[in-house]
């Protein structure tokens, strides 16, 4: 006689409580993995989407910036359209950025079912995905008002300011292990580089500091001992505001360095 677990004894409307129990595992099981799929997938689109908006973004605030725009030769109609560009942009990311904090929200407030998380998790891809759709587009019109050389220096001169501000030294020398992946920079060329780049940046800012005290010496000669007398009370000590510029940046980044790490 073949022996029944007793696991499957009971039953539910006649099925055995043991195999609902089996369907219930299997299916919270299958449910969890499919649901950090798309966690996953949710997380690569907007990684996809942030590029993208923190180039348009960086592309909007130095295009108004009177100098690089002589850098990059802007001619006048050029530059209304980056002006008409920007606009666009700005109010056609406006709506789905608050559609995605909307979802966010809903997403926040909890007490919600499996059901309802496979649908809000849908809506949010599929905002994102228009998100990256419209930046694309914006990144597509502003390919068409510049020309290739200009959307080239453009783009390099938004990077350089991205680096510069994510680097841990906060400077143009941390730019370069900024971009180890780009050249293929090993760990122990990496923390090479590293030391040498503190050295440097201690010689350069030391030598710099010195110049700027000979170079003001050389201008308060031309005063009266009186007069440099009343200019020192009235500034004081000098103080470095590219320095401070650059600690708030470093105070501001450690984690963010950190995970990159």
């Amino acid at each position: 006689m073949i022996s029944i677990p007793q696991i499957l004894r009971p039953h539910f409307f006649g099925i055995p409580l043991g195999w609902l129990a089996f369907a219930s595992l299997i299916l919270g099981s299958e449910f969890g993995v499919k649901a950090q799929q798309e966690r996953t997938e949710l997380q690569e689109l907007q990684s996809q989407f942030e590029l993208n908006d923190d180039l348009l973004q960086r592309i909007i605030r130095l295009s108004n910036n009177a100098p690089l725009l002589r850098e990059l030769e802007i001619a006048g109609d050029q530059s209304s359209q980056l002006r008409q560009f920007a606009i666009d942009h700005i109010r056609s990311i406006k709506r789905l950025k608050s559609n995605s904090f909307q979802l966010q929200i809903r997403e926040l407030s909890g007490n919600l079912s499996d059901l309802e998380t496979q649908r809000l998790q849908a809506e949010k891809k599929a905002n994102v995905r228009q998100m990256i759709e419209a930046s694309q587009a914006s990144l597509n019109k502003l390919n068409s008002i510049l020309l290739k050389h200009q959307v080239k220096r453009l783009k390099q001169i938004s990077l350089q300011q991205r680096k510069i501000e994510t680097n841990r030294f906060a400077d143009e020398f941390g730019m370069v292990l900024e971009l180890k992946t780009e050249l293929g920079l090993s760990k122990e060329l990496s923390q090479k580089l590293e030391r040498q780049i503190e050295s440097i940046r201690t010689e350069y800012y030391d030598a710099l500091a010195q110049l700027r005290k000979k170079s003001a010496a050389k201008t308060l000669k031309e005063l009266t001992t009186s007069q440099r007398e009343i200019y020192q009370e009235l500034i004081g000590p000098h103080y470095d505001f590219e320095a401070a510029r650059r600690d708030a940046m470093i105070q501001a980044q450690p984690k963010r360095v950190l995970d990159k790490k």
